[in-house]
């Protein structure tokens, strides 16, 4: 049962590298970047605002319908300059078998198991700490891939039966603080 928790949110993740590797980057991305510059996550209470440049896909771009899936993107922006990336993404227990039941400290363990066993990349995490960000506890840690060379760092919490996770991906000489000055609490 450990392999099955956090593996839909496994998959949102291999979605972000793909765009961040240049998978989700075209004329559609690129017109996405001059409309869309400010995303509020509701269930999180976030509000995201991106400098020009930046692509943004949001859930509905996505195709993603309510009930398809347990996990829910509310949205994947890249700066097109860097390759730097944010995701916002929902994971709904309910869906998982037992996931109600779940306490958080599985829940990463079986992430970063499942991290560490995605075959296209090799990823190395570091330890789960707790930390304040815009105003919410989360449980964070990083995670670092050899290549495409890129740092994650995932900060998780639960939402009643759900587990809003973000990742910021920092890529090249980027950093960690510069792509946090885009989100605040509402």
């Amino acid at each position: 049962m450990k392999k099955r928790i956090g593996y839909a949110g496994l998959l949102a993740l291999l979605f972000l590298l793909l765009c961040v590797t240049g998978g989700c980057k075209g004329q559609e991305a690129q017109e996405a970047a001059a409309q869309i510059t400010e995303l509020v996550s509701s269930p999180g209470n976030l509000q995201f605002t991106f400098p020009e440049g930046w692509t943004v896909k949001s859930n509905s771009e996505e195709g993603q319908k309510e009930g398809a899936s347990a996990v829910h993107y509310e949205f994947v922006a890249e700066d097109s300059l860097t390759g730097s990336g944010i995701a916002v993404i929902y994971e709904d227990l309910h869906r998982i078998q037992g996931g109600n039941l779940i306490r958080m400290e599985d829940y990463l363990t079986a992430f970063q198991e499942n991290l560490k066993l995605s075959g296209d990349y090799r990823y190395s995490c570091g330890e789960v700490s707790l930390t304040e960000l815009y105003g919410e506890t989360y449980y964070t840690f990083s995670a670092r891939v050899e290549e495409p060379q890129l740092t994650q760092q995932f900060y998780l919490r639960r939402i009643e039966d759900t587990v809003m996770m973000m990742t910021f991906t920092v890529v090249g000489e980027d950093s960690l603080e510069n792509l946090l000055e885009y989100g605040r609490s509402l």
